[in-house]
């Protein structure tokens, strides 16, 4: 693979033979041992496995907050390795969106400013993020909630606000890390369905960690983390 520039048709995201091993006293742990794995543009990518599995070490190295020790990550068919640190953050800002497990909003700033926020700070104009912003969270049914700190917002809002988050600066890819994962089942079938519906609408690729596996059905398709590589299902 190269970095020449990519087509319409290349993979959005490349794990290319990644390894993470982590060290506790004496005990060496592989969690992650040549994964190789590819998400397609516009394509919706379950990620299974069982708690333990790594399934969030996978998610951080491909988001870039996470370096491996053998292997690379491509992004948008720029080759990750060789960046330097504030490359990698400049690409995370720009080509990546994720939605955690919490929400991980900022309390003291209503779900508009959280929206905002990150536009902001990728140089996009006050104005522009604004008026984005509430696009986003009028699509998910939070035009009424714009000026909502957290503390005030259900469960359900607050995630949905989170997706907007991670969408705003329009990302290549979203990586997803059990975004329902804090929901009772009836609201995380909205949310989830919410998600899916924007993702598809912006044309992101998305790699989502779940271990629901009715969520993961409504997938384009299934990768299974299983002794540190991942498996189609």
């Amino acid at each position: 693979m190269n970095d020449a520039g990519n087509s319409t048709d290349d993979p959005v995201l490349v794990l290319d033979n990644v390894t993470r091993t982590f060290r506790e006293g004496g005990n060496q742990l592989d969690v992650l041992n040549g994964v190789q794995a590819s998400v397609k543009p516009g394509e919706i990518v379950a990620l299974v496995g069982p708690s333990g599995s790594g399934k969030t070490t996978l998610l951080q190295v491909a988001g870039l907050l996470d370096r491996p020790d053998k292997g690379d990550v491509w992004i948008g068919g720029a080759a990750c390795g060789k960046m330097t640190d504030r490359e990698r953050t400049q690409t995370r800002r720009q080509r990546i969106g994720f939605v955690y497990q919490f929400h991980h909003l900022l309390p003291d700033f209503s779900a508009l400013e959280n929206v905002v926020l990150p536009q902001r700070i990728a140089g996009r104009g006050i104005s522009q993020s604004e008026a984005h912003a509430k696009d986003l969270l009028g699509r998910l049914g939070l035009e009424e909630r714009l000026n909502h700190r957290p503390g005030k917002l259900s469960g359900g809002e607050r995630q949905r606000v989170a997706i907007a988050r991670g969408v705003a600066n329009n990302p290549d890819v979203l990586l997803g890390d059990e975004p329902t994962g804090n929901l009772d089942q009836r609201t995380a079938d909205t949310v989830f369905q919410a998600l899916l519906d924007l993702v598809r609408e912006h044309n992101v690729s998305a790699l989502i960690a779940t271990h629901n596996a009715e969520l993961a059905q409504r997938m384009d398709r299934t990768l299974v983390v299983h002794d540190g590589k991942l498996i189609p299902e």
